[in-house]
């Protein structure tokens, strides 16, 4: 899961708190990360490969959201979506829930990609890149 590409989406996990019909909020209290999928790996396999994960106490990546330093997890779930796994964070508080978030995100940025556009070209020219 850690391997760069191996999550190629996270979202946010909102929770709505109403107070009162007009006073409605949401903040975030975790994430789901989509997995792609590997040969042989299924859900219940992956919930419980992650599950012992969590119960080693250790990361295995400076953006482990498994293991957020401000708190501990309340909820962890595998299912199956169209490309892999969706594997869902559920942080115990609000702190924690921001932390899975930021972590989760930072498992999808490609740092260091390049992207190169032609803008226009002199017909007849050769680019060579």
């Amino acid at each position: 899961m850690y391997e760069s590409g191996a999550v190629y989406h996270a979202e946010p996990v909102k929770e709505r708190i109403v107070r009162a019909r007009a006073a409605q909020t949401t903040r975030t209290v975790g994430a789901t990360l989509h997995v792609r999928a590997e040969k042989g790996m299924s859900s219940p396999y992956m919930h419980r490969v992650l599950s012992c994960h969590v119960a080693q106490g250790e990361a295995a990546h400076p953006s482990d959201p498994l293991h957020p330093v401000s708190g501990a997890l309340a909820e962890l779930t595998v299912s199956e979506s169209k490309h892999g796994f969706a594997v869902k964070i559920v942080a115990d508080n609000l702190k924690a829930g921001e932390e899975v978030w930021e972590r989760a995100s930072a498992l999808t940025n490609k740092s260091g990609a390049v992207t190169v556009e032609q803008v226009g070209a002199v017909p007849g020219t050769k680019i060579d890149l």
